[in-house]
Parts: C-alpha cells; structure tokens; sequence
C-alpha cells in the first residue's frame, strides 16, 4: 500500500510540476506601479528620525516609533486619516544590522498595502487593490479571505522582495503578489491549479517563497522560484491520513540556503497530527518525507532550532492533556529526543538561537512552573513556581538571560552555569516583555495597571526610565534607522 501511495504521489508531483511550466510560459505577468503617500504632518515637518535603534508599536490603529534610548517621546508614524491592521511586519535585518529598515502594514480602510521607511519617511502606497472595487472593505476582513489578505505579508531576507495575496476580483479566491521595492512593481505569480493562496513564506536566501493553496477543502503547497520563474509542488494534499478536521497549521523552510527544504504541521488546534519535510532544489526529493505523526498538542518550528540545525518542539498529550516535551531536527535520519518526563508541557518555546527551550509545567489559572532545558544536554532545570504565563517569559537577543513575571515582580534568571537571579525594582502587572535587539542588557515592559506606560529598564543597573504614558495594542517589533 505505501508502495503505490508513493507511486501514485511521484506521477502526480511529476504531472503538477510539468503543467506549471506549460502555464507559467503561456502567461503574462501583471505589473502594478506604486506612489508615495504623504507622511503624517508631525513627521513631514520635523523631516525624517534621526539614526538609530527604534521600538515600534500600534496604539489606536497607529503605528509609533520611539528610540530604544529614550532620548525623546514616541512619534507617529502612520496619520490619523488610516486605520492600520493588527499584522504589520518589518524586514528583517540585513548583514551587520540589528534590526530591519522597511515597515509594512494594510490599511484596513482603503484596502491596500503601504511599504514605509523606518525613519518615517516615503509612506507609498502599493496600487495592487486588495479586493474588488466596490466591495466594502469592513465586509471582508472578518471573513476567510480577509484574513488571508491580512496575515499574508512577508518580507524577503534582504528587505528587496514582499509577498501578499490579494482578491481584486471578488471571487473570494486570493492570489500571490510580489512586490519589487527596489523598482516599485508588482508581480502576480500565476498558479498551476485552481485555489486561494495563503501562508507565503520565504527561504532564507530570498530566491524561493513557500505557500498553500486551498481548493474545495484540499490544501496543497507550492514552491515559486523568483530567478526562473519555476513553479514546483510540494504535496497535492497536506491531509494525507484523511482526517476531516486536519488542515496545514504551520509551513516554513530549513535554514540551510545550499540544500533549501520545506517543513509544515499539520492538524487541528491543539491536535497537531504530522510534521512533515520535503527537500528541494539540486539535491530535492521527490515526495515528501514524514518525520513524525502522533496527536500533540503543540508544534513549535524554528529555523534556529538545535543550534541552527531547524527543530520542532512537540508537546505530547496523555489523556487528553499537555504532557511531556519532544524535539525533532530536520537532519536526515533523524528520531524524536525526548526533553522531559512526568510534566504537563505548556507554552514552550525556544531560545532565538535554539540551544535552550522554555516552558511552564502544570498550569493553574494562568500561573505554572518554569522550566528552562538545554537542548545539547536535555538537562531540566527549575526556574521558579508561580509564573505567569500572560505575559509569556521573553528571551534576551543573546539567549544568556529570561524574564517572566509572578504575582508580586519581575524577574530576570541569567540561564548560563548556575542560575542567577536579578529582581528588577519595577512594579506593577506586565502585559509585554521585549528585549532589545541592540544590547542584552536592555528590556522593554510594557504595564497596564495604576503605573500603565512604557519602560525602558537598564537590567545591568535595575534601573528603569518611563518613555510612555498609555497602554499599547498588539506586539512591540524593532527597526534600525541606518
């Protein structure tokens, strides 16, 4: 049986691949120019931020940028007269840097992109309508095509390339959009199939974008190459046991650029069913590789896993409860490692640079035990009873120290040899932890209580500097102005 499954796969991905170069020959790409936006009146006036190390955030569907100093109050970067969506983006740092320098974001009100410069400047708008003219954008957004569009963009590498899926034509079917920042122009990226796009994601060399495709409830993922225009399938199906409520949960890639492969969950919310990897590029495979399947609560990807080899965390599940921790590389030949025994896992997460894992045992009414487990050694260390898991605990960019909040403090634990405890004199409920990406030793906490604003605490000297006043929506991303 598994036999002819393979088989019947091969002919299939063979079949699929030699039809989207007959289709990506026969069509014609749409090109849409794009124009600059005027900037918010406070920043046209005062010209562009100066350089440096910023902390942004959404307030009142806004976005704000306040210098990671506190040198000087938040600024707005986005007018009044624009409603911003929840998942606005920012590049990602390139070679030497910090932080990205470009900002994305939809506005909900008109219903297209804007790309913006960290500095604030050059706000422009992408003219690749997002729906259909005429179509209320408010009628949209809470629907499956709406939320495609506004959890689709993604950042190239190096900041030249973004990636969205728009409906301009009402049918409810998105496509996949790429926009060129370096000449303004955007892409369609037409598709072997019949479906709606979403989940673009790129490789890390920011040749390849990854993406699925949803037709009559079967989801299939594809792999559009930008240098040759080649468009490959992955599978034809993510569900491939059949199960009717399994769906792809996550997609992503492996680190490696030289030997580029996908990696995907798939399943249901807390009953994540298989993980699964396919190779491609000279070194491809022809069908798909399960690495696991089970039922787990949880599945944690990242690229920097297991000191950059690319791991998932898998949280197992007895009786119908979180259990115990796995991982499982994406090296060939690889099994799952066990990480703990006897535990009831919950919220785990890694390190950014993957050699340890975080996660809080026996939740009771928001409050459990953190553990930290060192990935090479597998040893479990307990950190401290009674941590809150809202805000969850926060790595500092340099994976030596973890914050987490109890009742009564904050608390940061240096994780290297022995651990070292730092109370941090600030009080209050933390709703945001983010530590910055220029220095270890700086913290950002956010409070919504009685002391409610932004703080700036130097953790080296527990000293803390208010550089807000008012509570903040959403995540707290960084942006370098060069």
């Amino acid at each position: 049986m598994q036999a002819a499954i393979a088989a019947t796969l091969l002919l299939t991905l063979g079949v699929g691949s030699l039809i989207s170069w007959k289709l990506w020959s026969q069509s014609a790409h749409t090109v849409v120019s794009t124009t600059t936006f005027t900037p918010p009146a406070g920043l046209s006036q005062g010209g562009p931020l100066s350089a440096g190390i910023y902390f942004v955030f959404q307030r009142d569907s806004t976005l704000w940028s306040a210098p990671v100093d506190g040198s000087s109050k938040a600024e707005r970067l986005t007018p009044k007269s624009i409603t911003v969506a929840e998942d606005w983006t920012i590049s990602p740092p390139l070679p030497g840097r910090s932080a990205g320098d470009k900002l994305a974001y939809i506005d909900l009100q008109q219903a297209f992109v804007h790309t913006l410069r960290s500095d604030g400047q050059s706000d422009t708008v992408v003219h690749q309508p997002l729906l259909k003219t005429g179509i209320a954008p408010s009628s949209m957004w809470d629907t499956s095509t709406g939320e495609a569009i506004l959890e689709s963009l993604a950042w190239s590498n190096n900041g030249s390339k973004l990636a969205f899926v728009a409906d301009p034509t009402g049918a409810n079917v998105t496509s996949l959009y790429i926009l060129s920042t370096e000449t303004g122009n955007v892409q369609s990226v037409p598709l072997p199939i019949k479906g709606s796009v979403s989940q673009p994601v790129w490789s890390p060399d920011g040749i390849r974008i990854a993406f699925a495709v949803s037709n009559n409830g079967v989801i299939s993922i594809l792999d559009y190459n930008t240098q040759n225009h080649g468009l490959l399938t992955i599978t034809n199906n993510v569900n491939v046991q059949r199960r009717p409520n399994d769906t792809l949960l996550s997609l992503d890639w492996s680190p490696d650029a030289d030997a580029p492969a996908i990696t995907w969950s798939v399943g249901s919310i807390g009953h994540v069913h298989s993980i699964w990897l396919r190779r491609v590029g000279n070194s491809g495979s022809v069908t798909p590789q399960e690495l696991t399947q089970g039922d787990y609560v949880q599945a944690v990807y990242s690229r920097a896993g297991h000191s950059g080899l690319g791991s998932w965390l898998l949280v197992t599940s007895l009786l119908g409860r979180a259990a115990n921790l796995w991982s499982i590389d994406l090296t060939p030949g690889t099994v799952p490692t066990v990480l703990t025994r006897g535990k009831q896992v919950n919220f785990a997460q890694w390190s950014p640079d993957g050699t340890y894992v975080d996660y809080i045992d026996t939740i009771s009414s928001g409050v459990g035990t953190l553990h930290v487990v060192n990935i090479a050694t597998t040893a479990d260390m307990l950190v401290a009873a009674g941590v809150a898991n809202e805000p969850p605990p926060a790595w500092s960019v340099d994976s030596q120290q973890l914050v987490y909040n109890t009742a009564k403090q904050t608390v940061i634990v240096d994780v290297q040899g022995s651990l070292q405890y730092h109370p941090l004199k600030i009080r209050g409920l933390a709703s945001l932890f983010s530590w910055s990406v220029s220095s270890p030793r700086q913290l950002i906490i956010a409070l919504n209580d009685e002391q409610t604003g932004i703080y700036l605490v130097d953790t080296q000297r527990n000293v803390t500097l208010q550089v807000d006043q008012q509570a903040i929506n959403g995540p707290l991303l960084w942006a370098e102005i060069p």
